[in-house]
């Protein structure tokens, strides 16, 4: 019993503090920033006597929101930093012209950088091999063209980048400065800390702000304060909760700051989470067994660089903890516009739905996974069982999602050649169905009792 107590006593502690501390790094300033018309939007984050300015272009599926991160490091660090939004399904080539047409419209304020990731690193090293424009260029997670670039050049990857392989893109570099991480993964690299900081000092400024700045603050913010919500409050205090997500939204609006839309989304989620049911000790073991699926996975993408450099394998807890961060920082972007500090309506959706019916947002999901569970563990799979409405309508939302976003792909020239399509073959394998069979195996072997280990019994 004491020692029960004690471990949650220790893990209450070691919790508060990592969110004082995570809160800490978040209340550093934050730049104003002014919107530019365009068919391909761009948002400004200005500061006077900049070290120059820096366009930050991100890749194929992601979008401005992802890059927001990268940007307010180059701010703090003393760049004007311009973030530049692709309309999805447009041409490469519309893509180039908007990169150029930036550039030179800040070229006559000084010098002018880009860091590109995935699809914006070849978006930025085309518009260099084109026009005279940059002073330097940081390529993450692409292997780009190294002979026809003239311009200083950075590559930069995650040591578990799922998308190219350590050779492809040491090979691209051909002399130029390489650097990996061993924290992220190819969706992670904008956002890597480490990655960050190489980006900066190679435009010749230094990565400002305290130690703690330099972790995905955010993100751990978020994670941190949503487990005290759900561990601390009692069930009947839930409201409790969700009245001060409420208050965390009126004050972003009053001043808009991140923290603050943060603060909405966590509790918001802990409120929910809380309402939707008591949580078990078999949520989170089934958590730990997806993390481990998931890193046996990112181990098959990145043995070259365990090869390369062993003590990048310790990096990978920290890059698959890194994960949750960055779905957190996206979600918060999306529903809150720190941007502009603006409450999106999906967001006052979410919001209304949990006052009218507590842990409806959740309660759907928690009984399906709860479900799931129950039958990997005792293995009671009907196979032939016909999926229901639900299953199928899930199933063809899906199936449209990824037909759009591979539309997408196309319209930006990036086909898909034989080669190619073994690679998506083998990748979508590697990543999604070894660890989704690794966890189910996991799950039925820790969940099943003893009688039933036996198939004869």
């Amino acid at each position: 019993m004491r020692r029960t107590v004690f471990k949650k006593s220790v893990t209450r502690l070691l919790a508060l503090i990592l969110m004082l501390l995570s809160g800490v790094g978040l209340t550093t300033s934050e730049p104003e920033s002014r919107e530019l018309e365009g068919e391909n939007r761009a948002y400004v984050l200005d500061r006077e006597a900049a070290l120059g300015t820096v366009l930050v272009v991100h890749s194929v599926f992601q979008d401005h929101q992802t890059s927001l991160p990268l940007a307010r490091a180059l701010w703090r660090s003393g760049f004007r930093a311009v973030v530049v939004e692709l309309q999805p399904g447009s041409p490469f080539s519309d893509y180039v012209e908007r990169v150029k047409e930036l550039a030179s419209r800040f070229k006559k304020q000084g010098k002018v950088y880009a860091v590109g990731h995935s699809m914006g690193a070849d978006l930025i090293c085309t518009a260099a091999s084109q026009e005279a424009l940059f002073d330097g260029l940081v390529a993450l997670g692409f292997p780009v063209d190294r002979s026809s670039v003239r311009s200083p050049l950075l590559l930069g990857a995650g040591a578990w980048d799922q998308v190219h392989t350590r050779d492809s893109l040491t090979d691209a570099a051909q002399g130029a400065k390489f650097v990996m991480s061993p924290f992220s993964d190819h969706s992670q690299e904008t956002l890597d800390p480490y990655l960050q900081c190489a980006a900066v000092q190679f435009l010749g400024g230094e990565m400002k702000g305290p130690w703690w700045s330099k972790v995905l603050a955010q993100g751990v913010f978020f994670l941190s304060l949503t487990f005290l919500g759900v561990r601390l409050v009692p069930r009947s205090r839930t409201r409790v909760l969700f009245g001060m997500s409420l208050g965390s939204l009126v004050l972003n609006a009053v001043r808009p700051h991140f923290i603050w839309s943060t603060l909405a989304v966590s509790l918001l989620v802990s409120s929910a989470w809380k309402s939707s049911g008591e949580s078990g000790k078999d949520s989170f073991k089934a958590f730990l067994f997806l993390m481990t699926g998931i890193g046996l996975s990112w181990l098959l993408h990145g043995y070259q660089s365990v090869l390369a450099e062993p003590a990048s394998l310790l990096g990978l807890p920290v890059a698959l903890l890194s994960w949750l961060p960055v779905l957190a920082c996206r979600l918060v972007n999306m529903l809150t516009d720190p941007v502009h500090g603006r409450i999106l309506p999906l967001m006052v959706l979410l919001l209304g739905s949990e006052a009218v019916r507590p842990g409806l947002l959740l309660g759907a999901l928690r009984r399906g996974m709860s479900s799931f569970l129950k039958r990997v563990g005792t293995l009671e799979f009907q196979l032939t069982q016909k999926p229901g409405p639900a299953q199928l309508g899930l199933f063809l939302f899906l199936l449209l999602g990824g037909t759009l976003a591979w539309k997408n792909v196309l319209s930006a020239g990036y086909a898909l050649g034989t080669n190619d399509l073994g690679r998506l073959a083998w990748k979508m394998t590697a990543l999604i169905l070894f660890p989704l069979l690794t966890w189910l195996m996991l799950v039925g072997l820790f969940s099943r009792s003893p009688s039933s280990r036996d198939p004869l019994s």
